[in-house]
């Protein structure tokens, strides 16, 4: 809470929805200057947590891009390829048809 107090002292009140953002990624850094205001789900954006890392991904880990049409959300909120979804789909009719 220390780099709360900072900028409280050297920028004034950090209004009530609005956290600070550690701009150079230090949590421990009280310099105002490497500070700014901004809601929470900038900062997190902006961080290197998963919700981070996989919100800025443009492609699924097979190269299909994730968008248009080939992106769905999913029920939990979700990106989902649509087009490893129907390959995945298609492998488990083939299973279960074997059976």
């Amino acid at each position: 809470m220390a780099h709360r107090l900072s900028y409280i002292d050297a920028k004034g009140e950090i209004p009530k929805p609005l956290v600070v953002d550690h701009l150079c990624r230090n949590r421990r850094c009280v310099n105002p200057a490497h500070m700014e205001i901004v809601d929470i789900r900038t900062n997190v954006m902006r961080g290197e947590g998963a919700g981070a890392k996989h919100s800025r991904k443009t492609h699924c880990k097979h190269g299909h891009e994730l968008a248009g049409d080939n992106l769905r959300i999913n029920n939990i909120g979700h990106r989902v390829c649509k087009r490893c979804q129907a390959k995945t789909q298609a492998a488990y009719e083939a299973r279960k048809a074997k059976k």
